[in-house]
């Protein structure tokens, strides 16, 4: 990931707000998935980092870090694995994917006076996923075959954000 610092920046001038959306998989990893954690992780860590840097031009920047939202996109990548999404949702202590709006109302409130407080952050918006996550939670459902590669793919739904 090649992000140019000169200039990133300039259109803010003096004050603003940068949100970047990253994911719950740049805090918590899951097998498989490097390149894709490596990515998030680098997005948090840049968020800090500029944080830090732009401070001193009263420009905030924090992250949003969304689990499982459902989009329209992940509704065409995941069509007739049922099974797969139903494992998941099972894994999330408020029982469902998070709608959209769920990921813009926050971004606009880190991006609000009522959080010119607040920078550096990552938010996790994720329905309580994260909170739950234990070695045990990481492996496949028992009702799905081990050997099933889609089995993985309850741990790597979110990759698909």
């Amino acid at each position: 990931m090649f992000v140019p610092r000169q200039g990133l920046w300039e259109p803010i001038r003096t004050a603003g707000s940068i949100v970047n959306i990253t994911s719950i998989q740049g805090i918590a990893a899951h097998h498989p998935g490097t390149s894709y954690q490596a990515s998030k992780s680098g997005l948090i860590g840049l968020t800090k980092s500029l944080a830090i840097e732009l401070a001193e031009h009263k420009i905030r920047v924090n992250a949003i870090a969304p689990g499982a939202i459902a989009t329209e996109g992940m509704g065409r990548i995941r069509a007739g694995e049922v099974g797969v999404l139903d494992a998941y949702r099972r894994r999330i202590p408020l029982g469902r994917r998070g709608d959209p709006m769920e990921i813009a109302r926050p971004a606009a409130f880190l991006c609000s006076d009522d959080a010119s407080y607040i920078t550096g952050q990552v938010l996790v918006v994720d329905g309580g996923y994260i909170s739950m996550l234990t070695p045990e939670s990481l492996r496949p459902a028992p009702s799905i075959n081990p050997g099933d590669p889609d089995a993985q793919d309850i741990v790597t739904l979110t990759s698909l954000l």
